[in-house]
């Protein structure tokens, strides 16, 4: 019995170890690792909650800043298109008031003329 237990030791060969304790002997097959059930990326997850805090900081920050400096560049427009359009009101005024003033003097000027006494067919 001793020689037919030394046979069979000696042919018997034992199975490679592995984390999962049997290993296939399949050699196409790929070893699988654990599935990974978390789905923010391994950039995110390497960062602190400290660091990702700061730099959602930062970016609110940066966002205000753009967020004013458009509101100032928009003022800044509506500051120049209003200009224009008072600019504008002050000539159409200026127009209107030489065309009375033009109108009124020759209005006066028929006054006058008819009390001298003179008509248009006298000034023909």
């Amino acid at each position: 019995m001793e020689n037919g237990q030394e046979l069979s030791k000696q042919t018997i060969k034992p199975l490679a170890s592995s984390s999962g304790g049997r290993l296939s002997g399949k050699n196409w097959k790929h070893t699988r690792s654990a599935t990974r059930r978390s789905h923010m990326p391994r950039g995110v997850k390497a960062k602190s909650f400290v660091d990702r805090m700061e730099q959602t900081v930062k970016e609110k920050s940066v966002k205000k800043l753009v967020q004013e400096m458009k509101q100032e560049k928009d003022a800044a427009e509506t500051a120049r298109k209003q200009k224009i359009v008072e600019r504008r009101k002050a000539k159409l005024e200026k127009e209107r008031l030489e065309t009375m003033k033009a109108k009124m003097s020759a209005r006066r000027i028929e006054r006058l003329k008819k009390k001298q006494g003179r008509t248009k067919k006298v000034n023909q």
